[in-house]
């Protein structure tokens, strides 16, 4: 499967920086997808599935870059919706079964969403979840490489002058994720991994993200200019790690 996806992305600008940083992105989701398959101990055909799902997750991405220039859906296109356009225009399912197709879409389709479909049957929630889980791994890694302007089009700069806007800091207090549309300061784009926390599907994944505390680093480099912004950003995130601790019964994730 790795031949028709190297295929096609090599017909876009290798030498683009966004471009090499979502290649990147997709094979370590593949690596991490592959790591929690193995955990969950799923079958052979699950795990070909779930690494198709992972390989396949953003591959609208490029055409979004091409054509808009962002990864900012909100300024752009679905990126989910447009990669299932793209999987059902090609050759890259064609050795799945119709019912495994309709599962894979399903699962990319949902990678971004808010929430999952509440339509979608338990085989079709349970790979949806693992593709979410995975994908946000990766997202915490790719952020703590401080790249803000090629991730968020903000600059550090911008970053450090911003505050946290009021519905981002109630979600994140509330332990949900953050609405897109809510974000309107620089900051409240990163705050939004964040609320990633909140959406974590499986035991597994959380160990692996607190084993590398990859989402600490963006905040130890950033010096907000603002009092309130470091008030907020303390409390934000002790208040997600003490979920943490909450949830792994505090004593895992210490």
């Amino acid at each position: 499967m790795e031949v028709l996806f190297n295929r096609y992305v090599e017909s876009f600008d290798l030498q683009d920086e966004k471009i090499k940083l979502k290649i990147l992105h997709t094979y370590r989701v593949v690596e991490i997808m592959e790591y929690l398959t193995n955990c969950l101990r799923l079958c052979e055909r699950d795990c070909f599935l779930a690494k198709k799902i992972a390989l396949y997750h953003d591959i609208g991405r490029f055409k979004q870059i091409v054509q808009f220039g962002t990864f900012d859906d909100s300024k752009s296109i679905d990126h989910a919706q447009l990669s299932c356009e793209i999987l059902n225009q090609g050759q890259f399912l064609k050795d799945c079964t119709e019912d495994e197709k309709g599962c894979i879409l399903k699962a990319i389709y949902n990678h971004n969403k808010l929430y999952i479909g509440s339509e979608l049957n338990e085989k079709e929630q349970f790979f949806a979840k693992l593709i979410r889980d995975a994908d946000k791994c990766d997202i915490f890694k790719v952020i703590a490489t401080k790249d803000y302007l090629t991730l968020f089009g903000f600059s550090k700069e911008e970053i450090e002058q911003s505050y946290v806007s009021k519905k981002v800091k109630e979600s994140l207090m509330s332990h949900q994720c953050v609405d897109k549309k809510d974000r309107k300061e620089a900051l409240d784009f990163l705050l939004t991994m964040i609320g990633f926390f909140y959406d974590l599907n499986f035991e597994e994944t959380i160990e692996y993200i607190m084993e590398y505390q990859w989402y600490r680093i963006p905040f130890d480099d950033l010096s907000f200019a603002h009092e309130e912004t470091r008030k907020d950003v303390k409390m934000i995130l002790n208040e997600m790690e003490a979920y943490l601790r909450k949830r792994g019964n505090n004593n895992v994730y210490n």
